[in-house]
């Protein structure tokens, strides 16, 4: 069964079982009017994904004021990938921006990311990621990967690209990156499962 953490809370409560007070926001100005509506000098702002990893989906935060809490949730949303827009139209804030950028080029900067194409695929079939990346096997996220990155990932990652140029451990952050593209485009046979 797969539910959000706010549909189990739901049920526990139904039955008596106490709960922390919670509302579901939908927008960044929900969660403000929620957090101003809830009160007390802190809460939570949490991202609602049915796969684990909710880090992926932008974490969980604490916020110390109604401003605050919809700071973070317009950054949470702002960290959704992939976006349902083109990144030339997408407007997210800086944060926002750099956020989603840190986690695609730590997950896809892992030196043995192409090797993980199994347990990706399974990842990706739970969020449901597959049939939107036209996946149909753990061999074409090697296959494809090149397209992928290049398509898909590097318009949302360039400011982020900038950053990481200052140091020399940035620097390698960025071969990760491009080495893995190498690999999928040349090694194919080294790289993970084979059609």
């Amino acid at each position: 069964m797969k539910i959000h953490e706010y549909q189990a809370k739901a049920i526990l409560k139904r039955h008596g079982v106490p709960v922390p007070r919670g509302e579901v926001a939908s927008t960044a100005a929900d969660a403000r009017e929620i957090a101003h509506r809830l009160g007390g000098s802190v809460v939570v702002v949490k991202a609602q994904i049915h796969a684990g990893g909710r880090g992926k989906g932008g974490g969980v935060k604490l916020a110390r004021s109604a401003d605050d809490a919809e700071r973070i949730a317009r950054a949470v949303e702002g960290s959704r990938f992939p976006s349902s827009m083109p990144a030339e139209v997408e407007r997210i804030d800086e944060e926002a921006a750099l956020l989603r950028a840190a986690d695609l080029i730590g997950q896809l900067g892992d030196p043995h990311y192409i090797r993980k194409a199994n347990a990706l695929y399974h990842e990706f079939e739970e969020a449901g990621l597959n049939r939107q990346l036209g996946y149909d096997s753990p061999a074409d996220i090697v296959h494809k990967y090149p397209q992928f990155y290049w398509n898909s990932v590097a318009p949302y990652i360039q400011s982020a690209i900038r950053y990481l140029n200052v140091t020399a451990n940035g620097r390698q952050w960025i071969a990760n990156l491009h080495s893995n593209v190498f690999r999928a485009e040349r090694e194919v046979n080294l790289s993970g499962p084979e059609r």
